[in-house]
């Protein structure tokens, strides 16, 4: 039987590519599969129905006591939450690692976030040897690890897998619309895009701002609320079904993107498929998608607003994608237990 353990995996990215995980299992796998969950989804997934599953709450020890009392039931292990098991194991492990401020911490963040990203490094250093492969969505990302970790790079496989959204049965005219599809954690970078948004509008008095900040993002929310309140257009539409965001691609003209780190940008990958330009941070994760259009400093505040600017102004060319679906690769690895 094959664990997949995501029991630190609630929201983000990281849940869409968790229920992505599970729906495909659910059709092609022939492996049983057991699913290590977090509390806080519970109800709150793709329906498992090739498997088993139980829900536990997040936390290191709680993970520790559930491998002690059950390990000996698994043939393969898949950790999907950047961390491998906290002692080694005598079956195969492979560890699904897409956390990028765990390469590279970000000076910008609140200090109890760097404090926690500093810990989880640190224990990701200490259980390195207790996971056979690495897996990871873009070259960009296998390169850092290697080098933070001192991981060989041949134990690092590049296995970007993604759900595509539902393609619309109708053509849909694009409008001026700066996109950002997101949750609202602050290496996100809203503040600095809204800022940015302000300065564009009072110059252009045109065009809109379109974000997806659940309302759980409290002060993101209120100033969002302040902004639309003195009449700038800003619109949260909060959660999107994939139908809805299907649409809401289509009808925006730019996916603007000033992330200050992603192990892959799922979003960018959405925008690109659904025929949107990419206004993207001069970041190396950019590059590692795609091709964008248009970039800027994501640390300025001016040169977003520029970004935006020129954008309208100029022109400017097509973005190009990059990187493409693998989940085949992934299940491959999932079902043949023979691999190590």
């Amino acid at each position: 039987m094959v664990l997949i353990d995501a029991l630190h995996i609630n929201n983000g990215g990281g849940k869409i590519l968790l229920d992505y995980l599970i729906s495909e299992n659910n059709i092609k796998s022939k492996s049983s599969m057991h699913y290590l969950l977090d509390y806080r989804i519970k109800d709150n997934h793709t329906k498992i129905t090739n498997g088993t599953y139980e829900y536990l709450k997040s936390g290191l020890f709680t993970r520790l006591l559930f491998y002690i009392r059950r390990v000996s039931e698994f043939d393969l292990v898949f950790s999907f939450a950047n961390i491998p098991p906290l002692f080694k194991l005598d079956i195969p492990v492979y560890t699904y690692f897409h956390q990028p401020l765990f390469l590279e911490i970000e000076n910008g963040l609140p200090f109890k976030q760097k404090l926690l990203l500093w810990l989880k490094t640190l224990i990701i250093s200490f259980s390195i040897d207790n996971t056979n492969k690495w897996i990871v969505q873009s070259q960009l990302i296998k390169d850092k690890l290697s080098e933070k970790y001192g991981i060989l790079k041949n134990q690092i496989l590049i296995i970007p897998f993604y759900p595509s959204l539902p393609k619309l049965d109708c053509l849909i005219k694009r409008e001026l619309i700066f996109l950002y599809v997101s949750n609202g954690e602050p290496h996100k970078n809203h503040k600095r895009l809204l800022e940015a948004f302000v300065l564009f509008f009072d110059m252009m008095k045109m065009s809109e701002l379109h974000l997806t900040i659940d309302r759980s993002y409290t002060t993101l929310s209120d100033i969002i609320s302040s902004l639309q309140d003195i009449g700038y257009p800003i619109v949260n539409h909060g959660f999107l079904t994939h139908s809805e965001l299907s649409y809401l691609y289509s009808r925006s003209q730019y996916m603007i993107f000033p992330s200050l780190a992603e192990s892959f940008g799922m979003g960018i990958v959405e925008a690109l498929e659904n025929g949107c330009k990419i206004i993207g941070a001069n970041r190396s994760y950019m590059f590692a998608i795609c091709n964008p259009s248009i970039t800027f400093n994501p640390e300025s505040v001016e040169d977003i607003s520029k970004s935006m600017i020129n954008a309208i102004q100029g022109d400017n060319s097509n973005s190009e994608q990059l990187v493409f679906n693998k989940i085949d690769e992934l299940l491959l690895i999932l079902n043949n237990l023979n691999n190590d």
